[in-house]
C-alpha cells in the first residue's frame, strides 16, 4: 500500500488473471440465463399444448366433434390450467343438459 494514498497496489500481472476470470464468469453467467430462459420458455410451451390437448380429450370423451370443440377451445383464456380444465367440464355438462 502506498502511505500517500489509500490505494491498494496489486500486480499488473494477479490484477489481468483475476480480470480474465471475470470476463469469462460473465460470459458463462449469460451463457447460463440464456440457456434458462430458452428452457422456461420450452417448459412453458410444453405446459400450454398439453393443456390444449387435455382440453381437446374432454370434448371427445364428451362427444364433441373437431368442428363443435375447435373454437372452444381456442377461446378458453383462464389464467390457470385447472380453471381452463374446471371451465371445459362445465361447457361439457351444459351441453349434455341440452340433450
Amino acid at each position: 500500500m502506498n502511505e500517500e494514498s489509500t490505494e491498494i497496489l496489486i500486480p499488473k500481472k494477479r490484477f489481468d488473471e483475476v480480470n480474465e476470470k471475470l470476463k469469462a464468469l460473465r460470459e458463462e453467467n449469460k451463457a447460463l440465463t440464456e440457456a434458462n430462459q430458452r428452457l422456461q420458455k420450452f417448459e412453458s410451451d410444453f405446459a400450454e399444448a398439453k393443456t390444449t390437448l387435455d382440453l381437446k380429450e374432454i370434448f371427445v370423451e364428451a362427444g364433441f366433434r373437431k368442428k363443435e370443440y375447435e373454437g372452444i377451445v381456442c377461446r378458453i383464456s383462464c389464467p390457470s390450467r385447472e380453471e381452463k380444465i374446471a371451465l371445459a367440464k362445465e361447457i361439457v355438462k351444459i351441453k349434455q343438459q341440452e340433450i
